[in-house]
Formats: C-alpha cells, sequence, structure tokens
C-alpha cells in the first residue's frame, strides 16, 4: 500500500501561490488598492507579477492567466477580507516585518518568535503598586530592546496596561524613531528597514527604528501593570483571525481558479500520484482531490486492501473550516514543566478542538499491526521540520519503505539535516537501511513507482 505526505511543496510545484508571502502580499495589496476597480483574481494576480520579488505569482499567472481573469471577486468578498485584515494585530505584525522566507515553517517560527518576546515582556512587567518594584526591575536586555518596542507598539499592548517609553518626552517616537523622509536618516548609515512600522500621521508614514541611539535603562520603555491574560487571549483570538482570512485568500485565489484548471486540463499531472494511495495533506487546499480524484466521485469512502479510507487526511484543516495554524509542542507541554498560558497557540491542541486530524487517527488505527501489508512511503513538498516532528515519526515507522523527493541539492542538504536532528545520527543511519530510505529528484517523479519500488 502506497502512503503520500505531501506539504506545501505540493501546490508549489504546480505553481499556485500558497505561500504565506503570497497571502501576505494579495491582501495587502487588496487593502492599499481597495478603491481600485477589482473584479477577478486576475485584476490583482496581474497587477502583484508586475513586482519581480513576486516570483511564484508571476509564473502562476502566466500559466493560468486565463483561468485567473474568468475568477470573479465579488465587493461582498473583497470588502471582507480588506475589512479583517486592517484589524487584525498579527496580519499588520506580519506585513511590516516583512519576513521573506517561502516556507510555512518560517510563519510559525516567526510566531513561536513573538510569543517568547511576549514571555520575555511579561518577566520585565511590574506593578505601579509596589513602590519597590521600580528600583529592584532589571533592565530589559540590549539586543531585545528594538524587537520588544515593536510588540509593545504594534500588538497595542498600551491598552492592556501601562506603558511608559519616556517620562520627558510628549513624544516617544521622536526619539526611538525616524521618520523615512527624515533629514536625520542621512546621519546614520545603518537603518534597521528590515522591521519597519506604519503610524497614521496624516499620510501613512514609514518610521525605522533608530539604531545609532545607544539606549540604557532607564530611557528604555517602563513596563507596568500588563493584565497577562487579556494579552493572551486577545493574541490568540487575534490568531485564530487571522487563520479564518487564511482560509479565506486559499479559497479565493487558489480553489476556485483551481477548479477551472482541472476542467480544461491545462495542468500536467504526475504519474506518482495517480497510484492508489493512502493521502495525508498538512496543506489546507484540495488541490489533490482537484487534480487526481475524478470530478463526479464522491469518495465519501474508498477500501484500499480492506482498509476503509475517507478521501484525503488534511491533518491540519480544511478551508471550508477550522484549520490549525500555530507552534509546535515543546519540553514545557510534557507534564514535569507543563505551561499551559500559550496551549492555544500549539498545533497540537488545536488539531484536538477542531477535531482536524480525526482522519489522520483512523488511517494509523486501521493501519496498526496490519503485517499482512507493506507500506511504501512517498514524501513530497513537506519540510521535514521539527515543527511536524510527531507526524513525521508515527508515518516513518509504519513504513516499511521511504522515498523523500527533492526539487535541488540544497534541499536535499536540509533533508537530511532535519532528520538528523529528529533522530540522532545513529537512528537516522538504522532507517537509512531498515527502512530502504531513498531520496529521489522531483524530475523523476514519473517512473514507474509501482514496479521500481517493490525491487529496491
Amino acid at each position: 500500500m502506497n502512503i503520500f505526505l505531501l506539504g506545501n511543496g505540493f501546490d508549489l510545484h504546480y505553481l499556485l501561490p500558497t505561500r504565506y508571502a503570497d497571502f501576505l502580499n494579495t491582501i495587502d495589496y487588496l487593502c492599499k488598492h481597495q478603491s481600485d476597480p477589482i473584479n477577478t483574481v486576475g485584476d490583482v494576480f496581474r497587477e502583484l507579477s508586475k513586482d519581480e520579488k513576486n516570483t511564484l505569482i508571476c509564473e502562476s499567472y502566466d500559466k493560468y492567466g486565463s483561468c485567473y481573469d474568468s475568477t470573479i471577486l465579488t465587493d461582498d468578498e473583497i470588502t471582507g477580507l480588506v475589512s479583517v485584515a486592517e484589524k487584525n494585530k498579527w496580519f499588520r505584525y506580519f506585513v511590516e516585518r516583512k519576513i521573506k522566507g517561502d516556507r510555512w515553517i518560517d510563519f510559525e517560527k516567526e510566531i513561536k518568535r513573538v510569543l517568547s518576546l511576549m514571555e520575555t515582556i511579561f518577566k520585565y512587567a511590574y506593578s505601579s503598586a509596589d513602590p519597590e518594584a521600580e528600583r529592584s526591575i532589571t533592565p530589559i536586555p540590549i539586543q531585545l530592546q528594538s524587537d520588544i518596542r515593536a510588540l509593545l507598539i504594534v500588538f497595542k499592548l498600551g491598552d492592556f496596561g501601562t506603558i511608559i517609553f519616556d517620562k520627558e518626552a510628549k513624544d516617544p517616537f521622536n526619539r526611538l524613531f525616524v521618520p523615512e523622509k527624515s533629514k536625520d536618516k542621512i546621519e546614520f548609515e545603518s537603518i534597521r528597514t528590515h522591521f519597519h512600522l506604519r503610524f497614521p500621521s496624516g499620510e501613512q508614514e514609514v518610521f525605522y527604528f533608530r539604531n545609532d541611539l545607544h539606549i540604557t535603562y532607564p530611557e528604555i520603555p517602563q513596563i507596568i501593570s500588563l493584565n497577562q491574560n487579556m494579552i493572551v487571549n486577545e493574541l490568540l483570538s487575534s490568531l485564530q483571525e487571522l487563520s479564518r482570512l487564511l482560509a479565506s485568500y486559499l479559497n479565493l485565489f487558489i480553489e476556485r481558479p483551481l477548479k477551472l484548471f482541472a476542467e480544461k486540463g491545462i495542468v500536467e499531472l504526475d504519474g506518482i500520484f495517480k497510484l492508489e494511495a493512502i493521502v495525508v495533506s498538512l496543506n489546507y487546499t484540495n488541490t489533490f482531490e482537484a487534480l487526481y480524484y475524478d470530478s463526479d466521485a464522491t469518495w465519501i469512502t474508498r477500501i484500499i486492501n480492506g482498509i476503509a479510507l475517507s478521501g484525503v487526511s488534511h491533518i491540519h484543516g480544511k478551508t471550508n473550516s477550522s484549520i490549525v495554524l500555530g507552534i509546535d509542542s515543546d519540553a514545557r507541554d510534557e507534564l514535569n514543566e507543563l505551561d499551559t498560558k500559550f496551549l492555544g497557540f500549539k498545533k497540537y491542541y488545536q488539531r484536538v478542538i477542531y477535531k482536524t486530524d480525526s482522519g489522520y487517527l483512523s488511517i494509523l488505527q486501521k493501519t496498526r499491526g496490519r503485517q499482512d501489508i507493506e507500506y511504501d512511503l512517498f514524501v513530497f513538498g513537506h519540510s521535514l521540520d521539527e515543527t511536524d516532528r510527531e507526524i513525521i515519526m508515527e508515518l516513518f515507522d509504519l513504513a516499511n519503505t521511504i522515498t523523500i523527493f527533492y526539487l535541488d541539492q540544497n534541499e536535499l542538504e536540509n533533508y537530511v539535516r532535519r532528520l538528523v536532528s529528529i533522530y540522532g545520527k545513529t537512528e537516522f543511519d538504522r532507517i537509512r537501511i531498515s527502512k530502504e530510505l531513498t531520496f529521489y529528484h522531483t524530475n523523476q517523479l514519473n517512473m514507474n513507482w509501482s514496479i521500481l519500488r517493490r525491487k529496491i
């Protein structure tokens, strides 16, 4: 029996702009051009493709432009996306942060970094009711000061307590930031352009952190009496709203035109994915179903080797339901170090609450212990990062053989590093032999795997 483990690289293979950067850039474009005439997905992607930085959107529009131009966007749909994005703290943070990674893994790691900084903020907050607190407070480490200032402002944590940026200056931005067009900007060479913020001041203006300032205590922000529970609840509520915004983007800009792709037969399909297989997907999109399942098939239940299966198992949910968007578990999720403050941000917790992994757990239950079946696992487009450690180890343990496809030499090297990080060298070497672990370039997708895999 074949098992496919698919990640976002599966969608990217078919030139679908499903990277978080594509999501951010598209919704940000709508926010900035909401008064422009926008009637189709093509109206948006056509403009975005003019920017050489949007390489994937450019390639996708070049190939599927006619379908994008035929995919209608209503005014209500656009207004709905914009109204959420403009108010959402996480969305504005990511847009202003301008992280340039290509994979979802970077998105998750940035969320984790923010939560770690939030813990630091809580650590350095003190109560104004305690007269001794201000004297005994430990200065915030210099290397964290800029990022902490940003979080205090972007996430408007002053709404949940008291923050003093400068006890003497009426306008803290005069000391901590410099406008984009300011002549002062020329006076120092190193500007943190990778982390800028926009503040309403008539027309929107871009401010940069002034890292020419050697700010030391007590000039750093004083963080007083923050309501930690309210902050955590606000961050979680905002992240859940962001996940719904992401699902809407994928539904409108990916899945809707994807129906036209499939109907017109303009996608080059790959032989390997035509094999009968259990399909486990970490993607929110229905790309596999749209391309490789018959359009008239219900796929409510399939029987493979006596095992009843229900379509593709989307472990992190689908666009028409709740989706999982968060961070991986760590040592503090174990009983001896249990910390539930940020539990709602953990992917394993969300999978339980949203019941997104019920199909996957059913597969494990039905396949484990079946000595009469040998499982060939094919991994395509998944990062194999530690953020999905549990799923990787479960499927690797189930498999008799493991085939991993890579895009280029750099990706191959990353796969090896990540697996060694998960298993350790000794166990990784054991798996290479006992599981017949092999790596193949994606240009070998269309070999006769039903015969080849059994001969290895």
